[in-house]
């Protein structure tokens, strides 16, 4: 698994149309946009980048539970 390191980031919500986005910026200088059309979402995402401890997404394991 590759791990990038977010550089910066710019998060934009529209309350009127109820409509958001984040840009993250990587090392290297690449951008990527995320839209986001759920605020719950937007916020959860936000609070991500805002914090100070490093998040590392684990692959996603099958439920095997009855």
């Amino acid at each position: 698994m590759l791990a990038l390191t977010v550089t910066d980031y710019r998060a934009l919500w529209d309350v009127k149309n109820n409509k958001g986005g984040i840009a993250i910026k990587i090392q290297g200088g690449k951008t990527l946009t995320i839209k986001i059309d759920n605020h719950s979402q937007f916020v959860a995402l936000r609070d991500l980048l805002e914090n100070d401890n490093v998040v590392f997404a684990r692959q996603l394991f099958p439920d095997t539970a009855p």
